[in-house]
């Protein structure tokens, strides 16, 4: 799985796919990201 690390030792799971202009969804505290599959 792709993370990032960020300060205070948070990493950042992060996923890339397609070719357009970006999107950042953030999900809540109990929210997985399959949350967003259909988007």
């Amino acid at each position: 799985m792709p993370f990032i690390q960020l300060e205070n030792d948070v990493e950042l799971y992060y996923k890339d796919s397609g070719s357009r202009t970006p999107v950042i969804f953030i999900r809540g505290f109990w929210m997985s990201s399959r949350f967003y599959y259909k988007q």
